[in-house]
């Protein structure tokens, strides 16, 4: 158990390290920070853990990019607004669950539906749209632009 406890120690102290270290300070390797451990007595399972949980991961990103750059509203319509739904349904803003704009069935008519998915992007990604809530212009895609990795 003691060994176990000095491990989180060590473990929480690399952290708080890595949170609040100057730009300029001395930085351990995983290689370093396993040899600690080692000299420590600490159990291999634990080690194990530990160089899982300091290994780098790849950035994920919420959104596909977005490939509509023209600006749309409620009444606008064509292959855009088509596009803009399928990208809204492929990315968990459903527009619709059945008929025009559901998935597969994505329209070519911006509408009530198209209007509350894009409001509901836009307050999720907190997309400052005044009176323009639904509104698919560039703030919007300058968000998701951000979010996309």
């Amino acid at each position: 158990m003691k060994k176990v406890l000095i491990a989180f120690a060590g473990l929480a102290l690399v952290a708080s390290l890595a949170v609040a270290a100057p730009v300029n300070a001395l930085t351990l390797t995983t290689d370093q920070i396993v040899a600690i451990l080692v000299g420590a007595g600490v159990e291999q399972s634990v080690i194990d853990t530990i160089e899982a949980a300091l290994a780098p991961t790849s950035a994920t990103s919420q959104f596909t990019p977005v490939t509509v750059t023209a600006n749309l509203a409620p009444g606008s319509t064509g292959e855009n607004v088509r596009a803009l739904q399928q990208w809204l349904n492929a990315n968990g803003y459903t527009v619709a669950t059945t008929g025009a704009g559901s998935p597969g069935m994505e329209s070519a008519y911006y509408g009530a539906l198209t209007q509350a998915a894009v409001g509901r992007l836009q307050d999720d990604l907190g997309v400052a749209y005044g009176a323009y809530r639904g509104y698919w212009g560039p703030a919007t895609r300058g968000a998701i632009a951000s979010a996309v990795v």
